[in-house]
């Protein structure tokens, strides 16, 4: 049965699921459709041998699933969403999604909980890894409170130390301190015109302005595929082996129909062999430059 999730009963360390996704090709085609996203790799072939499954493809929202077996998040807001590619996976796997409660923690009087999750396939091939801080609640409380949080990596990219001679600055066209190409979209979420939301809901446009929002919220999962849309045109299929990326939703989030424009400027190169590692800083803005989303993402390049 599902029940209401309180913060002061839940327990850091509870699992959840595994449940089961079926990436069929009619869900990957209305995935390209909803976006905008018609990559050849999605819907034709790639250099993996078939088809591959989109890399945000519900990568925030398995996680999220597998924990509403026990409880309701109906009224909870994602804040921060961290991935890490590992392997592609084939249009038609069947992705497997296990999550960890992994801390919980108050923060200016607003209760939050960090889950954790690894996705495999059939095969048990891992997929990708991933972490999503999720606000449990408009609703403030008083003091502050932190369990199991000292212990979670704020992100799953972190710079580290490369040696001198590995670092770069530029290689070709390629620079520390350039931008890469940005993305432009129309924000646009099929959930908000196909679903009813609970009055509780960001996504239900009156609750989301009596807090201080223009309008219900397009879903940081969204924010996510467009982020990763930029990324994956930039690196190309190397994206989906080894691409990391840690975002923040800030500064009031997206509505429907907001225009947003999604940028990266590389801050690190790093020779890894033949292959180049590039570290970006990234950002997603709206209209008057607007800051929405901020965070970093790694990825390489082949030679």
């Amino acid at each position: 049965m599902v029940r209401e999730i309180v913060f002061d009963e839940i327990k850091v360390g509870e699992t959840f699921g595994p449940i089961e996704f079926l990436v069929d090709e009619e869900t990957v085609k209305q995935y390209c459709d909803d976006h905008d996203d018609h990559n050849p790799i999605y819907l034709v072939d790639s250099p993996f041998g078939g088809p591959v499954v989109p890399p945000a493809l519900k990568a925030s929202l398995q996680c999220q699933h597998a924990m509403d077996t026990k409880y309701d998040l109906h009224a909870t807001v994602p804040t921060r969403s961290e991935h890490e590619y590992l392997h592609p996976a084939k249009v038609g796997s069947r992705l497997m999604t296990s999550t960890r409660l992994t801390a919980k923690y108050i923060k200016r009087g607003l209760e939050y909980i960090v889950l954790e999750s690894q996705t495999v396939d059939q095969n048990g091939v891992k997929i990708r890894h991933s972490l999503e801080h999720i606000l449990l609640s408009l609703q403030r409380r008083h003091g502050e409170v932190t369990q199991g949080y000292d212990s979670v990596k704020d992100y799953l990219f972190q710079k580290g130390a490369a040696p001198k001679s590995q670092l770069i600055t530029a290689r070709g066209n390629l620079a520390v301190g350039r931008e890469i190409p940005p993305l432009t979209k129309i924000a646009y979420q099929r959930a908000l015109h196909e679903q009813t939301f609970l009055t509780d809901s960001i996504h239900d446009d009156n609750y989301a302005r009596s807090h201080g929002y223009a309008g219900a919220l397009v879903s940081g999962y969204t924010l996510n595929e467009y982020m990763s849309q930029m990324l994956i045109d930039f690196f190309g299929p190397n994206w989906l082996r080894g691409g990391v990326i840690s975002q923040d939703f800030i500064d009031g989030g997206v509505q429907e129909g907001d225009k947003i424009t999604c940028r990266a400027r590389i801050v690190r190169m790093v020779e890894e062999g033949t292959s180049l590692r590039l570290d970006l800083d990234i950002w997603m803005e709206k209209s008057r430059e607007v800051k929405v989303l901020v965070g970093q993402a790694s990825g390489m390049m082949s030679a």
